[in-house]
C-alpha cells in the first residue's frame, strides 16, 4: 500500500451580508486541515457549510490552497 501524502492546508473563505447592517459584508474563514486534493478540500467544505450557515444567505465561497490558488464553489 503506498503511503498517502498530504498536499496542503485548505482554507475556506465565506462572504455574507451582516444579518443587521444589510450594506456590510462579513468575511469568514474556516480552517479544512490538511486535505490530500481538491476535491477531498470541496467535501470537507460542503460539510462545514452546512454545519456552520444552514439558513445564511452568501455572496462568495471559495477554497484557498497553501500556495494561495483560489477555487470557487
Amino acid at each position: 500500500m503506498a503511503k498517502r501524502e498530504w498536499i496542503g492546508e485548505y482554507v475556506l473563505y465565506v462572504d455574507y451580508k451582516n444579518p443587521y447592517r444589510e450594506d456590510d459584508i462579513i468575511t469568514r474563514e474556516l480552517s479544512l486541515g490538511k486535505c490530500l486534493c481538491v476535491n477531498e478540500a470541496k467535501d470537507k467544505a460542503v460539510a462545514a457549510l452546512l454545519r456552520e450557515f444552514p439558513t445564511t444567505k452568501m455572496q462568495e465561497v471559495y477554497i484557498c490552497d497553501g500556495w494561495g490558488h483560489l477555487f470557487y464553489m
